[in-house]
């Protein structure tokens, strides 16, 4: 201290003795104490100062060596879908107020806890953001690793049907998908059955488009054979017909002639006879088989007519066997995912991020109780040591 310092001193310790002399005059605690005097004051009990804020850190730092270090593990759920309506829109029983509630109710943590001490030494915190259906689980835990399996399996407690008054609607709900996935994978089986009976059909129409085909080049080739023959026979004819027309000729130059060959006369008639009737012959033959002709031509037409039919239905059961049913098929595959995945999706609360640990305690929290004790020490000395100032002053007087 300087020398104006330690004169300002001896005077205010005057001053003091002064007013101990003279009680009528204004007191130690004046209504005119000014900042100095309460500088000095604490100047005068720096030592006791000193010592009880020591005592308040000293505590301070006691209690965070003694207290056990928590670790937060957090997640985010909100209300899990308990039922579709008939549009097949979600349908959320449970209000994000509800799920606050039972996380913190301690004794609906009894059931994953393995001891009554972890009961008594739980610490969970349940948030709701608002306008939010979104709540912020936040559980308070000594070991991280252990904290997360308590909180996953709590979830999956919870997951598993854990709130009485929505039980029965999920469980009857569950039923009704899992009927309507039997129904559909029954109708999968009978795509598969579909199948199978529609490659024994066009197996079966192979064997049909085989025999036709058979038949047609068969009736191609009669058609062919009779085309020929009725060529030859026509050529016959023409022959026959000239033969005849030249024996004719020939008969009536006899006929004619002074001198008649009687018996080459008839010789010739005969023959001439013999002509016309195989020439007629020939001709009903000929017409028979132009008939037959015909009748080839209208088969044929026919026969391929029923090829074609039967080769479109080939065609249309490969459809069916190649494209429909596998369409359907899948269709039913994605009907069974997306059941399944309803089915999945039904539970009473919807985890929508894991649990997950902090990598370093949030408990203690050593600045913030250092710098509460520091403070606390630090009003608590200067109120005690004006305290004890004018205790000692007053035990002087």
């Amino acid at each position: 201290m300087d020398n104006q310092t330690l004169h300002k001193m001896k005077k205010v310790k005057k001053e003091q003795v002064s007013a101990c002399q003279h009680p009528a005059s204004e007191g130690y605690f004046g209504d005119e104490i000014d900042l100095f005097d309460i500088v000095m004051v604490i100047w005068r009990q720096k030592w006791f100062c000193a010592t009880l804020i020591s005592a308040f850190v000293l505590l301070a730092i006691l209690y965070v060596v003694v207290a056990t270090p928590l670790y937060v593990i957090t997640c985010q759920v909100r209300p899990g879908i308990t039922r579709y309506d008939d549009r097949g829109n979600p349908v959320r029983t449970l209000t994000p107020v509800d799920i606050k509630t039972y996380f913190g109710k301690r004794q609906n943590w009894f059931g994953v806890l393995d001891t009554l001490g972890q009961a008594e030494k739980l610490n969970v915190a349940s948030t709701i953001k608002r306008g939010s259906s979104i709540v912020d689980v936040s559980l308070y835990w000594p070991n991280p690793d252990s904290g997360v399996k308590l909180l996953r399996r709590f979830l999956e407690y919870v997951g598993g049907d854990s709130f009485e008054k929505i039980n029965k609607e999920i469980q009857l709900f569950r039923k009704q998908v899992e009927q309507a996935i039997d129904k559909v994978s029954q109708e999968k089986k009978h795509i598969d059955i579909e199948r199978k009976r529609l490659a024994h059909k066009i197996k079966k129409a192979n064997r049909k488009l085989l025999i036709l085909n058979t038949e047609l080049r068969t009736l191609k080739e009669n058609k062919k054979l009779t085309s020929e023959l009725i060529n030859k026979l026509e050529k016959q004819y023409l022959d026959v017909n000239k033969n005849a027309i030249a024996l004719l000729h020939y008969r009536n130059t006899i006929h004619k002639a002074k001198s008649k060959d009687v018996l080459s006369f008839l010789v010739y008639l005969n023959i001439v006879q013999q002509n016309i009737s195989y020439i007629t012959r020939l001709e009903n033959r000929i017409a028979d088989l132009e008939k037959e002709l015909n009748q080839y031509d209208v088969s044929v037409i026919a026969k391929e007519n029923e090829i074609d039919n039967v080769k479109m239905n080939i065609a249309d059961l490969e459809v069916q066997r190649d494209k429909e049913l596998p369409m359907k098929k899948k269709a039913l595959e994605n009907r069974i995912v997306t059941l399944k995945a309803k089915l999945d999706a039904i539970r009473p609360i919807e985890v929508l991020t894991p649990p997950r640990s902090s990598r370093k305690p949030v408990k203690p929290k050593k600045k913030v109780i250092f710098t509460l004790a520091t403070f606390a020490g630090f009003f608590v000395a200067i109120f005690l040591a004006f305290v004890k100032d004018f205790w000692e002053r007053n035990k002087q007087r």
